[in-house]
């Protein structure tokens, strides 16, 4: 789980990036679903509203 805020908003930022431009879709998915438990509201939400391919 990420610990704070600013590290969170970074991950959601390296997940989307990841995500879009690799071809394994499947370890950005593992990080999302990291982040859609994070203590942190913003990153919640942010993390529910990315979708990876």
């Amino acid at each position: 789980m990420i610990g704070d805020l600013a590290g969170g908003w970074f991950a959601i930022m390296l997940a989307r990036a990841g995500g879009e431009r690799t071809d394994r879709a499947a370890p950005w998915q593992e990080i999302l679903r990291d982040l859609r438990d994070s203590s942190h509201l913003e990153v919640r939400q942010e993390g529910w509203d990315t979708s990876i391919g």
